[in-house]
């Protein structure tokens, strides 16, 4: 398969240090959209495999062209039965011009969210944690609880804009603020790598960016990043032709 934009930002993850290649590996799932059915067979088998084990997890199926850089369609595999909509939904999607699809096999998430980092607001960094598997549920508002935190940089207190959790669910305050801490201290631990990425994209004009992330058995995986203009790390790592970047495309492609 060669290198989509979408498997490039994945990789960039890695190249910064990020992720690991083994979580990246364990993550995602690629195949090129003519091999869904061998897809499909895997997501069975594996759904077959986990509730044998007790283990629940949940399988995100997203259809990837080569140049698209931002939201994919994607569709929530939870359960065997889930497997016959899978069809109709890259049946819709077939004229749309993706290339591959992919899946991410996701256990039981504690909480997911999203990093903002912005040089241009008040507050540099913004804090969204909510309980789940997919970040783009703070979009949709569906969540049991819900945490936003703002400072102005590294060093500095944060200050909480809201907190909410749900009436309806048993969730303990004890139980939120254990979340809360795995997440600002794993955030913490990747300071000086995520330093140097600001210096980074400052240096490309870029001053918003954002990385979303999963808490999964209290450890903290960063799985997506986005900027105002993601095209642009991009054509400057390719532009400079960087021994380094091309080295690791060729170790991690396949």
């Amino acid at each position: 398969m060669g290198l989509s934009f979408k498997w490039k930002k994945i990789l960039f993850i890695h190249f910064i240090n990020l992720a690991t290649k083994n979580e990246i590996e364990q993550l995602v799932h690629r195949f090129e959209l003519a091999d869904f059915n061998k897809l499909i067979s895997e997501i069975e088998y594996d759904v077959q495999q986990s509730l044998q084990n007790n283990l629940k997890c949940i399988y995100i199926v997203a259809l990837v062209s080569i140049q698209h850089q931002y939201k994919l369609p994607n569709y929530l595999v939870k359960s065997l039965n889930d497997l016959k909509g899978l069809y109709s939904f890259i049946y819709n999607n077939s004229k749309k011009n993706y290339n591959e699809i992919w899946y991410y096999k996701i256990k039981e998430c504690q909480a997911c969210g999203r990093i903002l980092f912005s040089d241009k607001d008040i507050y540099n960094q913004t804090i969204e944690i909510i309980n789940g598997n997919t970040v783009r549920n703070l979009e949709r508002g569906v969540y049991n609880f819900y945490f936003i935190a703002e400072r102005i940089n590294w060093g500095w207190s944060y200050r909480i804009r809201k907190s909410y959790i749900s009436k309806n669910k048993t969730i303990s305050n004890e139980y939120f603020t254990n979340i809360l801490a795995k997440v600002f201290v794993s955030f913490e631990k990747r300071k000086d790598n995520l330093i140097c990425l600001n210096t980074f994209f400052n240096s490309l004009g870029l001053d918003n960016y954002s990385f979303d992330f999963l808490l999964i058995d209290d450890v903290f995986h960063i799985i997506d990043w986005d900027t105002q203009n993601d095209k642009k790390v991009f054509d400057f790592l390719e532009k400079n032709n960087f021994k380094l970047w091309n080295d690791y495309y060729m170790n991690i492609e396949e």
